[in-house]
């Protein structure tokens, strides 16, 4: 049963070899049964500044299994989040066929539970959004 006390940890995770060539940005929102926002928690992993071009490698020994985006709320009913991959680099290839998506993964947890896993395809040249998506809501 949901209460205004839950924790939630939200994961973004991707085994994409060349995920460095993406920053991650995420937001989640700490909401009340009502919808009421009580609070804002902020994640930020920065590989690269954005740059235009290609041809920069990966950080050396970058290991894409290692690169675990995770962010916890304040307790609450539940959360909306916002997860955001935005290229740094392009791919090496200019042909969009050469560059097709890939998938990350992202995992909600409420109280320890892991409560929804959902994959998400990354355009390797448009990035990654997810906008408000809500978890923890009675269905």
């Amino acid at each position: 049963m949901l209460t205004d006390g839950n924790k939630y940890v939200v994961e973004l995770f991707c085994g994409y070899p060349e995920w460095w060539r993406f920053n991650i940005y995420m937001m989640i929102v700490s909401c009340d049964k009502e919808g009421n926002s009580l609070s804002f928690r902020n994640y930020t992993d920065r590989i690269y500044d954005v740059e235009y071009g290609t041809g920069r490698g990966g950080p050396e020994g970058f290991d894409p299994a290692g690169r675990i985006a995770t962010i916890e709320s304040d307790p609450c009913h539940h959360i909306e989040v916002y997860a955001y991959a935005v290229t740094n680099t392009f791919p090496d290839s200019e042909s969009i066929k050469d560059s097709p998506p890939f998938q990350a993964i992202l995992t909600v947890k409420v109280d320890g539970e892991q409560i929804s896993t959902r994959r998400y395809d990354v355009n390797q040249w448009g990035g990654l959004t997810i906008s408000g998506q809500r978890f923890g809501l009675e269905q």
